[in-house]
């Protein structure tokens, strides 16, 4: 579930996420400490939605989203909110986690 690429914090060149920028060489081990740590939460609440246990997999989500923008979170928000059958809600989360583009 790694993401891809990001852009470094420092030089801007967009790059795998590796323990340090190619161009500048910063020292990226934070970073790649939060994208673990945001996808280990992503994990916690695909598990929790599996179990049906709205509340954690909400939770998980919530953490996840306070370390940064993740297209996962908006689609499982919306998965939950579709399993309380929350609608209005749902349609609102899925055009978050959607490129502008795709979502016309």
């Amino acid at each position: 579930m790694e993401s891809a690429s990001r852009r470094c914090p420092v030089c801007g060149l967009v790059q795998p996420l590796k323990p340090n920028c190619r161009r500048c060489k910063a020292d990226w081990t934070l970073v790649l400490r939060v994208v673990r740590s945001q996808e280990r939460l992503i994990r916690l609440a695909t598990t929790a939605i599996e179990q049906q246990d709205w509340e954690s997999a909400t939770a998980r989500l919530d953490e996840a989203a306070r370390l940064g923008h993740h297209e996962q979170i908006g689609r499982l928000h919306a998965m939950i909110a579709l399993a309380r059958q929350d609608f209005g809600s749902a349609w609102r989360y899925f055009r978050q986690g959607t490129p502008a583009s795709a979502s016309s």
